[in-house]
């Protein structure tokens, strides 16, 4: 399908090849999103509709609102269109069947026999409107419980303003629960009552032990010393994969821990 091709709304002038061009490469440079030519339908549907709110009349016109240092929140406004939020909780449950089965009773061994410390922290990338480090953190508060002595700190980071605003509220509709193990959903969920009984939301235990921040900008490389704090924040070898909300999404270590270094810091001294 060429950009001349697909349809856009009434008064908006079909998108061209350079200007999609244009698009891409900004989307990638900003949240590494990469859009191949078969999503160009999809830039188009997602941008149209912003397009006749600004009464602009074409792709280019926009395009130039998204540079103009007088408007900075329209940048994130294209990043948030942008941006696949597809998820439920528990999601790939062989990668949790591995967490809980291998890699946290390897490290209840070792914290057992003194040769790390009681203490996890997880990074999602990618995390949408929050069911998977959610589900991150009902396995760790499962396997590895305050009451023997662990912490636990979850990290979780997207892109999207919007899907951070609901995943810090925490709140959803009750009928996400069916991917919820009965015991982590009547030890972790709250059931919502009157007005929101067709709501749960995560219960206090949960909630203090998952932070959210955005990462979309590509910073500078961290210097040495705060690339070995961030070694030990987030050890390579206690990292898995989270699966990523958007299927060309290409999260950035350096944007990430820029973006949290200052707030996980402070949490981590006040733990010690």
């Amino acid at each position: 399908m060429t950009s001349a091709s697909v349809p856009t709304l009434p008064g908006i002038r079909p998108l061209r090849e350079r200007e999609f061009a244009d698009f891409q490469a900004f989307i990638y440079k900003e949240a590494g999103i990469f859009l191949s030519k078969v999503k160009q339908a999809l830039l188009v549907g997602r941008l149209s509709r912003r397009i006749r709110e600004l009464g602009l009349d074409s792709f280019a016109a926009y395009y130039e609102r998204v540079l103009d240092p007088r408007y900075p929140e329209e940048r994130i406004e294209l990043i948030n269109s942008i941006c696949t939020h597809e998820t439920h909780f528990f999601r790939e449950p062989r990668q949790f069947e591995y967490l809980e089965h291998v890699v946290l009773p390897r490290l209840r061994v070792e914290a057992e026999a003194g040769t790390r410390p009681k203490r996890i922290r997880a990074w999602s990338a990618g995390c949408s409107s929050g069911e998977e480090p959610f589900s991150i953190g009902m396995s760790l508060l499962a396997g590895c419980p305050a009451s023997a002595g662990w912490t636990v700190d979850v990290v979780a980071t997207d892109v999207s303003t919007r899907v951070l605003d609901r995943a810090r509220a925490a709140v959803w509709s009750l009928d996400r629960s069916k991917h919820i193990p009965g015991d982590y959903l009547k030890r972790f969920m709250l059931r919502g009552q009157g007005e929101q009984q067709d709501k749960m939301k995560a219960g206090p235990e949960l909630r203090d032990v998952v932070r959210f921040c955005r990462n979309v900008e590509r910073r500078p490389a961290l210097p040495r010393s705060a690339r070995r704090r961030a070694h030990n924040l987030f050890p390579r070898r206690a990292l898995t994969r989270a699966p990523c909300t958007h299927s060309e999404t290409k999260n950035s270590w350096t944007a990430a821990c820029s973006a949290c270094w200052s707030s996980t810091t402070r949490r981590s001294s006040a733990r010690r």
